[in-house]
């Protein structure tokens, strides 16, 4: 395959085959099309990155057989194969081209357990950054408690939020907001829908503060005070032991109990929520 990357020459016909041998994955056709490009252009001023992709392919090559081995390569895609890459074919290119390395990875026939530790080596992950969601929400699925688990939780939100499914991203966005705001500020803006992410963009815009963890861990209580008609699906949000959750659970309650009228126990629970959460409470109130 001809790439239009360089001027057509026998220079260029060497060059084209270089890359066309990365883009295949062909570490021993990338090594070969180099030797002769570097034989017969010595002073070429594309070998230095050639070599360096041709390192990084064949050490892609190498059979992982630990998930230290296997977390340490994806380290590397990340931080000294990618950058060159993109250089070289361009940003979707290279996307496509580390989706099927992270698909390789994912299927090494080391088994392992989850260890956070060790997050970067587990398969979930590794089929998520692959783009193999269905595979990535299997491998989620089979890790204990993985709600708990702020990686885990993460990916799983990941998925939803692709896969466009509301009903299931809201209550798992939740979640993450309470265990690892700083995971969800990550992802929010990297994989949430226009809808999904807008609402997010609001809610930084509409609350001050300097700590954006914390800021976040708020934007589920937020949501069901400006958006209430997300009710529905937060309310199946798993429980957290936090202020932010428990104000969140706080304003479940009295969003359903509004319709009852004000009972001694939803004015309470709006004493509760004055106490845990007073800017949420006077948003609240604001809104009645």
């Amino acid at each position: 395959m001809q790439l239009d990357l360089f001027a057509h020459s026998a220079d260029v016909s060497l060059r084209n085959e270089v890359v066309t041998a990365l883009c295949a994955h062909d570490a021993d056709a990338m090594r070969d099309a180099t030797d002769r490009l570097r034989a017969d252009f010595p002073d070429d001023g594309h070998l230095e990155r050639f070599e360096h992709l041709l390192a990084e392919l064949s050490a892609l090559s190498q059979p992982k057989q630990s998930a230290p081995a296997i977390a340490r390569q994806a380290e590397r895609i990340e931080i000294r194969l990618l950058p060159s890459l993109i250089k070289m074919i361009g940003a979707d290119a290279a996307q496509r081209w580390t989706e099927a390395v992270y698909g390789a990875l994912a299927r090494s026939p080391f088994k392992q357990t989850f260890s956070r530790s060790l997050a970067t080596a587990h398969p979930a992950g590794l089929f998520l950054r692959a783009g193999e969601l269905s595979l990535a929400r299997a491998a989620v699925a089979e890790i204990p408690s993985w709600r708990r688990i702020p990686e885990p939780l993460a990916w799983m939100t990941e998925i939803a939020l692709r896969e466009r499914a509301p009903d299931e991203y809201w209550p798992l966005v939740a979640e993450l907001a309470w265990i690892a705001p700083a995971l969800l500020a990550a992802l929010l803006p990297r994989a949430a829908p226009a809808t999904a992410l807008r609402l997010y963009q609001e809610f930084r815009l509409a609350v001050d503060s300097e700590n954006e963890d914390q800021e976040t861990a708020w934007f589920p209580a937020w949501l069901l005070v400006e958006h209430p008609d997300l009710l529905q699906s937060l309310r199946s949000a798993q429980a957290h032991d936090s202020p932010p959750a428990r104000s969140a659970a706080l304003l479940i309650d009295l969003l359903i109990g509004e319709r009852q009228g004000p009972t001694p126990a939803m004015l309470d629970k709006r004493r509760q929520l004055r106490e845990l959460a007073p800017a949420i409470f006077e948003r609240y109130m604001a809104r009645r």
